[in-house]
């Protein structure tokens, strides 16, 4: 099955899932083009709170104070001024052999995490101490 054009699982405004593949969308600056990380790359994956990310560590787009690109939302760079948003979970992915970790927006209550856990269970409640530097 080929992930690009078979097999989409589920789609929203920051990414894509598909039965083997997680595209961010609006991932590069200063095109907003994809980033396609195939499962079999990712080595977890981390919500905002279980990361311990402080709003330093986030950013609309780009790099923050922290070792994460996040994919362009500019909803998100507004929990810098005002604080977590109540509607919004925010994702990080780190990728076998990358240091810089990938991080995106999804909406809470969407089908993101609970499509990611049900597909790459083995990549959730991994936490590296490097992980927590940002509290």
């Amino acid at each position: 099955m080929t992930s690009t054009t078979e097999g989409k699982l589920y789609e929203d405004d920051h990414c894509v899932i598909y039965s083997d593949t997680l595209v961010i969308k609006s991932f590069y600056f200063p095109v907003p083009s994809s980033k396609t990380i195939k499962f079999v790359d990712i080595e977890s994956i981390q919500t905002h709170e279980e990361a311990g990310l402080s709003w330093m560590g986030m950013k609309g787009w780009g790099m923050g104070v922290s070792d994460i690109w996040w994919s362009c939302d500019w909803s998100r760079g507004m929990i810098q001024l005002t604080g977590p948003a109540p509607d919004l979970t925010l994702v990080v992915v780190r990728v076998k052999g990358d240091a810089i970790r990938k991080g995106f927006s999804a909406p809470k209550g969407s089908k993101t995490l609970a499509l990611l856990r049900e597909l790459i269970p083995h990549v959730f409640h991994k936490s590296a101490p490097e992980d927590n530097k940002d509290k």
